[in-house]
């Protein structure tokens, strides 16, 4: 399911069907003719999980539409309603992981899935899963313009320091979203940057769900590049955050190391923290031996000074043992 004016089309002239538009799925709908052998979800488990190999299949198969989505997205949470035959199933996937409701026939039933898909079309963008802490920015947006044209102006003494110009341009592909995206800086300081494609994803749904950008200060698009970090730290007394570290470290002048420019959890308008932990705790409630296999987790943004370039593309050795070198001593 789309929003309405982002409906994918299929190619004029052409016999092909439109493809998926990750960047601005609302719904995934999965349909699978047999209920029993094909369901992700095993009932006959007390962890749901799926023994079988057909089962695991179809499990791997909607991780993987979860997995394109939020890596397309700024997403807290997504929503999915799988068709297992006359059954139904509905999915919620956040970086702790996924919990699905029991099956339901909805034929017999239509009831449950028409109020399901009724409740979210009230609900507000933040309760449909989405980012309030990120706006899209259209590439013919004048915000677009601008940043599209920082890219592309090559300084007339372009030396090999340029590479964090060429990367942030190469970020700008118009079959992937732009982003304005607020960290929330310590002492209440609120700052925004612009971003393109990541040039770093962890792969998967549950996880910390990493992605590193090349980025404009909004305020300052002319100044420098930056690199952030945006991730959903693990909430535990046992983990500082890397903000915290690095601050820690650039105030008793350790070397070789990226300058701290800005970080925090996102904060505003709430707290983002996710929900599977806590409702699968509070399905379990009455076991008190029960350990939930699932971690708390918050978004987190971290902003730093330099931007590194892959070691691929070093050119010679010396380069890489240097490297080496710094993060030793």
């Amino acid at each position: 399911m789309y929003p309405s004016g982002h409906i994918p089309r299929a190619p004029k002239g052409k016999s092909k069907s439109a493809q998926n538009d990750w960047s601005f799925v609302e719904i995934c709908i999965k349909c699978k003719a047999e209920p029993e052998a094909l369901d992700p979800f095993d009932d006959r488990n007390d962890d749901k999980q799926p023994t079988s190999s057909d089962r695991k299949g179809a499990l791997g198969q909607i991780l993987s539409y979860a997995e394109f989505v939020l890596q397309r997205q700024q997403r807290t949470c997504l929503f999915m309603v799988l068709l297992l035959g006359d059954l139904c199933r509905l999915v919620r996937f956040d970086r702790s992981g996924a919990i699905a409701s029991e099956k339901f026939n909805y034929k017999t039933n239509g009831g449950a899935l028409i109020e399901f898909l009724w409740r979210y079309a009230r609900c507000d963008l933040a309760t449909r899963g989405y980012d309030p802490s990120a706006e899209r920015v259209s590439p013919t947006s004048d915000l677009g313009k601008k940043m599209l044209a920082r890219a592309t102006k090559k300084p007339a003494d372009a030396g090999p320091e340029d590479y964090v110009r060429e990367l942030f341009e190469k970020s700008l592909k118009t079959d992937w979203s732009w982003w304005k995206l607020r960290v929330d800086g310590e002492h209440g300081v609120v700052r925004h940057f612009l971003v393109g494609e990541p040039n770093f994803q962890a792969p998967g749904v549950a996880g910390r769900g990493t992605r590193g950008y090349v980025a404009l200060d909004a305020d300052n698009i002319d100044g420098q590049f930056y690199y952030l970090k945006d991730a959903w730290r693990v909430v535990s007394r046992q983990i500082d955050k890397e903000g915290k570290i690095l601050q820690f470290l650039n105030k008793n002048g350790v070397k070789y190391i990226p300058t701290l420019e800005c970080h925090g959890d996102i904060i505003s308008p709430t707290i983002q923290l996710t929900k599977t932990n806590q409702l699968w705790k509070d399905l379990h409630k009455r076991k008190t031996s029960a350990v939930c296999p699932f971690k708390k987790h918050q978004h987190y943004r971290i902003v730093v000074k330099e931007v590194g370039q892959e070691m691929a593309k070093f050119e010679r050795g010396r380069q890489l043992i240097h490297a080496l070198w710094c993060c030793i001593f």
